[in-house]
């Protein structure tokens, strides 16, 4: 794998991408953009730090805190959302 990836990234799935509130000051595309979903190994529903990086040809994101994340499956509604809105 290439350097910034870890051997063993945390898995999350049911995932969605939420944007942080605005405060009305700023303009939404400089709104910070966090994971929300269920981390495999312990079944818990997590929101990361902001996302600083995508892998789109390993699936893998890394967040401001520095660890790494392997993307499982899409959360459903979202995914119709994004589906809906041709995003």
């Amino acid at each position: 794998m290439s350097g910034w990836v870890l051997d063993n990234p945390v898995e999350i799935t049911d995932w969605t991408i939420v944007v942080e509130q605005s405060d009305g000051f700023r303009a939404p595309e400089l709104l910070k953009r966090r994971l929300h979903g269920l981390r495999v190994h312990d079944g818990k529903y997590i929101t990361t730090s902001h996302i600083v990086k995508y892998k789109k040809e390993d699936n893998l994101v890394v967040t401001s805190s520095g660890t790494h994340y392997k993307l499982g499956k899409m959360n459903d509604a979202y995914a119709e959302w994004l589906k809906e809105h041709k995003v």
